[in-house]
């Protein structure tokens, strides 16, 4: 309102000045005389209101810090010369003492919220860090990779029997090859070579003979010097024995040493070997005794898996085959293991094709599975067929020419296995038992009937680390709102809006080594364990961590702030009042010397 008034006054003034300058008798310079009072009472104007437009932010006028983090290099400070340097590590801020230390960032950008642009140097920030600074702009120089573990992965809780599976990838810059062993219990239990100069996937593997906690070790050599020792702690539960049923046919030497080495595993297991017609031999290995003359749905209840061979599933009676079915359907497996094409009559027959194969005398087979590789000795017509590739069916084991040997396929809830391998006992006469225990692992483990668990817990964070936040994940079928807690401390979890069934909850841990953490409410809580590492441990795989995570959040940064940046880059900038208050005189001194010289 106020510059309205300005405006009408000077417009007036104006008017009255253009009159005078009209019924002026001297019209000499009439026009020059107009226009500079036009001039003069437009500055005026603007000497009284203050005029803007508007201008590009240059960088220069960002206000920028930079901020180092750990695995940064010195050079790449040369090019942020007049740029403030910041850390949020202490032990950065103590060798380099023109770096100023943070010791609480969230409290550091609440003083400072000029502050929009960061240059992140090093290996990154932490994901805390990096959560705190979501709306500002992020330029991440990463610095080049490690050397050593790039990534890792263990299956740290397992079941009694199976299998510690440690794989990753190792950075070797050396030009010496590095040795990379899995120890345990003061044993080498597994070792993988890594070349010079290379950068190379690996797997370690082992069968842990112990239960409950134990702390394995990866451990990294080149030549005579130990580069990384680093910890693998592993939670093994004792797992309820698998219940297995053979069926037999008549008595032979493979199931005899099936049998026995199941006994030898704790596997509970019953034996039925038919002798003549409705006569069989009995045996019961870690099982109480049941009878076994009819096989009934209430029998079979009692199994995880069954054993057989086309000729003694082709013998059973109508009632006994519906009820393998039915058992089929409820989640048992099936292993058939034959000796020949096509034999034997039943509702199998028609899950797998096969075709007849002759091997030219070969003494040995090569088989593989998984990413195990052995040979075995083969007699008789062990392998005389191949199975073919068919929808919905998945191979196991095939040979050196890619032959399916062994395959399944799904029925209802469970899986029917056929094998062409009748004599894996050679194995055993060969003194070769780690082929043998693999291979009927695999086959049990992959058809056996599967637990129904009421939760299934993991932890986001497979490093946890102490003093660190990591989220507990919990995924159930129940709407309730799990109960857990780890060591004593009760968790608060919340439901994920999208997955229903997933809960999670946040942790810090407050000491390194094992913690305890009980799911469900007592007394039929289930106990289980995780580790918490120190924060020196699996350096390397941290560092290539974050800087994956902090080239993530830049590039997010970037793309996010580019459409507000191409706003907050302009700005409005006032015009200096002293250029109209210039223009003002020099009109006024035209003015006045006009009227002196005519």
């Amino acid at each position: 309102m106020e510059n309205s008034y300005i405006i009408i006054s000077t417009l007036v003034l104006l008017g009255f000045l253009i009159l005078k300058e009209i019924r002026r008798k001297n019209k000499a310079n009439l026009i020059f005389r107009v226009a500079a009072s036009c001039l003069a009472v437009i500055a005026l104007i603007f000497i009284a209101i203050p005029i803007t437009y508007q201008k590009k932010a240059e960088p220069k006028d960002e206000n920028t810090i930079v901020l180092i983090t750990e695995g940064f290099q010195k050079d790449s400070l040369n090019k942020f010369k007049n740029t403030p340097v910041f850390t949020t590590n202490p032990a950065v801020a103590k060798g380099n003492k023109s770096v100023k230390l943070i010791p609480d960032l969230a409290g550091f950008l609440a003083m400072n919220q000029q502050f929009s642009k960061f240059h992140v140097l090093g290996y990154g920030l932490e994901a805390q860090e990096l959560e705190m600074i979501l709306d500002k702009n992020l330029l991440f120089h990463p610095s080049p990779l490690p050397s050593g573990l790039q990534s890792v992965h263990w299956n740290n809780t397992i079941k009694s029997g199976e299998q510690l599976v440690l794989s990753g990838n190792y950075l070797n810059t050396d030009s010496k090859p590095v040795k990379l062993i899995l120890k345990g219990l003061g044993t080498n239990l597994d070792s993988v070579s890594i070349p010079a100069s290379k950068s190379d996937n690996f797997q370690l593997k082992t069968i842990p003979k112990h239960l409950d906690k134990a702390i394995y070790a990866l451990i990294s050599i080149a030549e005579k010097d130990t580069i990384l020792n680093e910890k693998v702690p592993v939670f093994v539960q004792v797992q309820d024995p698998l219940k297995i049923l053979i069926l037999s046919s008549s008595p032979d030497f493979e199931n005899k040493f099936l049998k026995n080495w199941l006994f030898e595993n704790q596997y509970s297991t019953a034996v039925r070997s038919a002798i003549s017609k409705n006569i069989f031999s009995t045996e019961f290995l870690n099982s109480t005794r049941i009878n076994l003359d009819h096989i009934t749905p209430s029998v079979l209840e009692n199994f995880d898996v069954l054993i057989s061979d086309p000729d003694e599933l082709s013998a059973l009676s109508w009632a006994e085959n519906q009820a393998v079915q039915n058992q089929l359907n409820n989640g048992m497996g099936l292993i058939m293991i034959a000796d020949s094409l096509n034999k034997g009559k039943g509702f199998f027959n028609r899950i797998f094709d096969a075709r007849s194969f002759v091997r030219a005398d070969e003494k040995a087979i090569s088989l593989n599975w998984d990413d195990y590789h052995t040979k075995k000795m083969t007699l008789g017509s062990s392998g005389s067929f191949r199975i073919l590739p068919k929808d919905g069916n998945q191979a196991l084991v095939k040979d050196d020419k890619a032959n399916i040997i062994v395959s399944s396929k799904l029925f209802g809830r469970g899986k029917i296995l056929l094998s062409s391998i009748n004599d894996t006992y050679t194995w055993i006469l060969g003194n070769d038992l780690k082929s043998y225990s693999s291979y009927w692992s695999k086959l049990i483990g992959d058809i056996a009937r599967m637990k129904e668990l009421n939760s299934v817990w993991s932890l986001k964070e497979p490093l946890p680390m102490i003093n660190q936040e990591t989220l507990i994940m919990i995924e159930t079928g129940s709407d309730s709102i799990p109960v857990a807690s780890s060591d004593g401390e009760l968790l608060k979890f919340a439901q994920d809006a999208a997955l229903g069934f997933q809960w999670t909850a946040p942790y810090w841990p407050r000491k390194t080594g094992w913690h305890l953490l009980e799911t469900g409410k007592s007394p039929d809580s289930t106990q289980s364990w995780f580790y918490v590492f120190n924060k020196n441990d699996w350096a390397s795989v941290n560092a290539v961590e974050k800087i994956k995570n902090n080239r993530k959040f830049a590039e997010e940064s970037f793309s996010e702030n580019n459409e507000q940046n191409s706003l907050e880059r302009y700005y409005r900038e006032p015009v200096p009042p002293v250029y109209f208050f210039i223009l003002f005189l020099l009109s006024c001194t035209y003015l006045w010397l006009e009227a002196k010289k005519f």
